[in-house]
């Protein structure tokens, strides 16, 4: 009886281990397969702010007060270049219209956490020159 037991806690103890193992892949794939949607969120952020410098190009002579506004600008322009730059390696084995399946992986592992750091850089930045452009209507 105590070894059936043993046996039983030992099986138990694999199908524990597997679970979590299909769990992780399961992540892994979901991640892998929803990469694109992070650059299509950032693609509407970056359109978002093109609207903002557009306005802020009309209306930079008028602007009473621009502490901040350089700062954010460069840092703005930085971060964009740094991000694009980030996509082109982590697109370098590209076919065509194809993605290869390392730079998704890569994607994965680099790209998710860098995505989400430059979308809270990016928020930052607009936020910045929208104060700015409130600032002058004031």
């Amino acid at each position: 009886m105590a070894e059936a037991v043993g046996v039983a806690a030992g099986i138990l103890a694999l199908v524990t281990t597997a679970y979590s193992s299909t769990q992780a892949l399961y992540k892994t794939i979901q991640d892998f397969r929803h990469a694109p949607q992070d650059i299509q969120h950032i693609a509407k952020e970056v359109e978002d702010l093109r609207g903002v410098l557009d306005l802020l190009k009309q209306k930079v002579h008028h602007l009473k007060d621009t502490i901040g506004l350089e700062e954010a600008l460069k840092g703005c322009t930085a971060a964009c270049s740094e991000f694009r730059q980030m996509i082109e390696e982590s697109n370098k084995h590209r076919k065509g219209e194809r993605h290869s399946t390392r730079d998704r992986v890569a994607w994965i592992y680099k790209g998710k956490k860098q995505s989400k750091d430059f979308r809270t850089a990016l928020a930052s930045y607009k936020d910045t020159l929208n104060i700015a452009l409130g600032a002058e209507t004031l």
